[in-house]
């Protein structure tokens, strides 16, 4: 049976934020779920992935909410404005949301991707959102040093290039102009720099988290690359913080978990980490 599902329009620090609430067909809500897409998606996920899962856990008695976090989708914004502390307060400002629609106070949070690095921002803000299912959730950049070292490839290998004997002499033939060289080099890590500074908090969320006393279940994709490392990293984190978590591989699902048997399964994850939650 399809939930009750209605636009919902509410106000968010940076303007309006559109999403969708889905709600039991029969029945009241036992639990609330806010679902936080990645960076570069919208409300529906990839392959449709959050409208099915919304509608599973309708099914399950669970309402949700998936929406557009700012600049992107039917949200206000411009791409290239967002920053994870904006996405952050959205992903607040949805919670609070849908505590006023259903009336339940402890509201799950549902992200992937960097929807999971979102999740984990405003989870360890808020004792009342708990779970937190953390899907494919990489490290924060600040500290998986992935972009430093993507930035200090370019740069190396534009300095390379720069160090060529064929490259000085195209210089005094004039055939290379040193200053427009020399912005593509300084360019390399300005570029990347403005990237990683919007996916980086001004706070320190992974100090924040580690005093979180919620339940927080990380679910990684067997056949997704970078499940090994991201899992690792947080697991080792939420053992020295004593965070109480649990990580689930569901095998044969990608990053993006686009297959439908992916979704079936990531669903039913899902409604189990809610069911445990009630009891």
């Amino acid at each position: 049976m399809l939930p009750d599902e209605r636009i919902l329009t509410f106000e968010g620090e940076a303007g309006r934020l559109c999403g969708i609430l889905a709600v039991p067909a029969a029945g009241k809500p036992r639990a609330a779920a806010v679902l936080i897409h990645g960076w570069g998606g919208y409300r529906i996920g990839a392959g449709r992935g959050f409208v099915e899962i919304a509608r599973s856990l309708a099914e399950a008695r669970v309402a949700s909410l998936r929406f557009d976090l700012r600049c992107r989708g039917d949200s206000a914004g411009s791409a290239g404005e967002e920053d994870l502390d904006g996405m952050i307060s959205d992903a607040e400002r949805a919670a609070r949301i849908l505590r006023e629609s259903t009336g339940l106070e402890r509201i799950a949070l549902l992200g992937i991707c960097s929807g999971g690095n979102v999740a984990i921002g405003a989870g360890s803000r808020g004792p009342e959102l708990s779970p937190l299912a953390l899907v494919s959730t990489l490290p924060f950049a600040d500290s998986s040093g992935a972009a430093a070292g993507r930035r200090r490839r370019a740069i190396a290998g534009k300095l390379r290039k720069l160090a060529l004997r064929e490259t000085w002499r195209k210089l005094l033939r004039g055939e290379i102009y040193f200053d427009l060289l020399w912005r593509r080099v300084a360019g390399a890590e300005g570029s990347d720099r403005a990237a990683r500074g919007r996916k980086d908090s001004r706070r320190n969320v992974m100090a924040d988290f580690a005093r979180y006393r919620g339940r927080a279940v990380f679910i990684y994709g067997g056949d997704d690359g970078a499940a090994a490392l991201a899992r690792e990293h947080y697991g080792r984190f939420c053992a020295e913080s004593s965070v109480d978590s649990e990580f689930v591989e569901i095998p044969g699902a990608t990053h993006e978990f686009s297959s439908a048997q992916a979704k079936r399964r990531l669903a039913e994850e899902v409604i189990r980490i809610l069911r445990e939650g009630d009891g």
